[in-house]
């Protein structure tokens, strides 16, 4: 799941500002030195847009706007070969660099891109997508708060709101992947404690209400920014109770 790898955001940026702010080479050895250093901020920085495409929750989470609108299942095996072969690429780019010709805080920022997207490449070898959510750092948790229009997400235009109704396209698609891998999970016997899942049970039955205005997904509709027309106003609101009655709830 991708909460398991948030802490890379916070640890990149500032490294690839550090990488990316040098002098301008003044001899042969400087610049070989300043190559190395450009090559290696190229790397981070294709590593990164290229996890914000496969990863549009983290997106968002980070404040980009461009992937609002996706919602992939990233637990399924078929997503996962995906995903193991941007950190496969990151890596044997890391190796075309010579690790020597770097100055000191750029080896820092080397070893430790290597160190962490190898552990993450290593991650994918264990079955964890058996247990596509939980009860405490769950996706179903944080696309309720998405859904509260009081998270990440945004809900300042109608571009915004459509977004987001192209996202619960996803959750359907994803709830039904879900579904397929916590029994895949029961046949390998990976599966959470019954303790815990009885913790979680609650948080989907939640989404169950009588009415498509009680429901949490509704919490943007009584957001609207001012700046809406009317007929914007009407088209979003028949849309979202659409979505909720036949897409979340069920």
């Amino acid at each position: 799941m991708y909460q398991q790898n948030n802490i890379f955001r916070f640890l990149y940026l500032p490294f690839l500002l550090l990488l990316m702010n040098g002098c301008a080479p003044k001899n042969k050895e400087q610049k070989r030195d300043n190559e190395s250093k450009l090559k290696l901020a190229r790397i981070m920085e294709n590593y990164y847009k290229e996890r914000m495409q496969i990863f549009p929750i983290e997106s968002t989470m980070n404040g980009e706007e461009q992937y609002n609108d996706k919602l992939y299942p990233d637990f399924t095996d078929s997503y996962r070969k995906g995903i193991k072969a941007l950190y496969q690429k990151t890596l044997d780019s890391l190796q075309s660099i010579n690790r020597e010709s770097l100055n000191d805080t750029d080896k820092i920022n080397y070893d430790f891109t290597k160190e962490y997207v190898s552990l993450l490449s290593k991650e994918l070898d264990y079955k964890f997508n058996r247990i596509p959510t939980d009860q405490f750092w769950g996706f179903h948790l944080n696309m309720g708060q998405f859904a509260s229009g009081e998270g990440a997400q945004p809900f300042k235009t109608v571009a915004d709101y459509k977004n987001w109704l192209r996202r619960i396209d996803g959750l359907e698609v994803w709830m039904d992947s879900a579904i397929v891998y916590f029994r895949l999970g029961i046949q390998d016997g990976i599966t959470l404690p019954k303790p815990l899942v009885e913790k979680m049970i609650p948080q989907f039955e939640a989404m169950v209400t009588a009415t498509p205005e009680a429901n949490l997904y509704y919490s943007p509709i009584k957001l609207f920014p001012e700046s809406f027309n009317e007929k914007d106003r009407r088209d979003i609101t028949d849309a979202y109770l659409i979505a909720i009655r036949e897409k979340v709830i069920p």
